[in-house]
């Protein structure tokens, strides 16, 4: 398993960390703390995984042992702050799982959400408005992103990139 790869390879196949969303890779975010996908780190070392979605618990059952964990604290916010970006500064904050921010000398917006390393939401400015989606870095320090009009045939999507500057 590596940082920013969907594939691991266990017992010697590569095989997709979650088959049902590419997205999922192990990642680290701001201070330096690692993400793993712990479904796929426990089914591969042969362990049953439950989750509630109603409580947000997880429970591992692993030779009739069973341990649980609820999601009490939010994910941290690393959206937010100054990004550097191909269109000037973007100024981003970060509330749970929800990210608001404004650019072009606050003329113009964003709003999106977050889900694991990827940012995807909106952009709108005077006149005109669209589809965004970025993704961080495994340090958290850039994104590389897209966007394009809205509206019946979006058009192309063009680059959004950035670098975070505090």
């Amino acid at each position: 398993m590596w940082i920013g790869n969907n594939k691991a390879v266990v017992d010697g196949n590569e095989e997709l960390i979650d088959p049902g969303n590419s997205d999922v890779a192990p990642i680290i975010l701001p201070p330096g703390r690692t993400m793993l996908p712990l479904r796929f780190v426990a089914e591969a070392l042969g362990c049953e995984v439950d989750w509630d979605a109603q409580t947000r618990t997880v429970t591992v059952t692993s030779g009739g042992t069973e341990t649980s964990g609820s999601q009490t604290t939010p994910a941290p916010e690393v959206w937010t702050g100054t990004w550097q970006t191909d269109y000037g500064p973007l100024k981003m904050q970060q509330q749970g799982d929800q990210v608001t921010g404004s650019y072009d000398n606050d003329t113009a917006t964003i709003s999106g959400t977050v889900s694991g390393n990827k940012l995807i939401g909106i952009w709108q400015d005077p006149g005109s408005s669209g589809d965004l989606e970025f993704t961080l870095s495994a340090d958290g320090k850039s994104f590389t992103g897209k966007w394009r009009y809205a509206g019946e045939g979006a058009g192309a999507w063009r680059q959004w990139n950035g670098t975070k500057v505090k």
